[in-house]
């Protein structure tokens, strides 16, 4: 995953506000068990134009991981609102 991390770190370095490069830092990060770092970037990555649940969700269950609980909770709040304003809930 080094030379991953590497490469990825470079491509966020050239475009700051790529988002797939944002992500897949992110989730080498995470990867690499630097939930931190993880969170920062997987947060930069996240177009708040529109709305990712997928993403909110990963966020979510990476501040359960540091025992941000409250954090987690407000993220997993707001998917449930995201669910009932879609009808899925």
């Amino acid at each position: 995953y080094s030379d991953a991390l590497q490469q990825s770190k470079q491509a966020i370095t050239f475009k700051k506000n790529h988002k797939k490069a944002l992500y897949n830092y992110a989730t080498l990060l995470y990867v690499n068990n630097d939930v931190d770092g993880a969170i920062y970037y997987l947060k930069r990555s996240m177009d708040f134009k529109t709305i990712d649940p997928s993403k909110m969700l990963q966020m979510g269950k990476m501040y359960i991981e540091i025992g941000d609980y409250n954090k987690a909770s407000k993220i997993f709040e707001e998917l449930k609102e995201i669910r009932r304003s879609l009808g899925t809930l």
